[in-house]
């Protein structure tokens, strides 16, 4: 069936596109994972199945508060164009060329 989605599906899987990573506190437990990155990874096949429109940039280098974690205004312009090109150049432009499907996480920072 040709609307078959299951896991029994010949569609290839694509890596999840998620927007940005947030700040780790150096105190953070070493184990913790971001449940953001963990539902990636179970919506997207296995673990590492997800990547960042910014990279492995963070909105604040070595935060000291959780709000630091996660200030996505901090990102500059620049950062935010860059991170446009690349979900562009990496996830919209191979679909249109080739069809197929792939999940995009919301990513208003960037595209603001």
């Amino acid at each position: 069936d040709s609307n078959d989605y299951s896991n029994k599906s010949k569609l290839a899987r694509e890596i999840i596109w998620l927007a940005w990573k947030a700040g780790r506190l150096k105190t953070c437990p070493l184990k913790f994972r971001s449940a953001k990155e963990l539902v990636a990874e179970a919506v997207g096949g296995g673990k590492g199945q997800f990547d960042d429109a910014f990279g492995e940039q963070v909105p604040v280098v070595d935060p000291e508060t959780f709000d630091e974690c996660h200030a996505c205004e901090n990102f500059s312009l620049e950062q935010c164009k860059d991170a446009v090109a690349n979900t562009e150049a990496n996830v919209i432009e191979p679909v249109e060329m080739n069809g197929g499907l792939r999940v995009l996480d919301v990513n208003q920072v960037a595209f603001d």
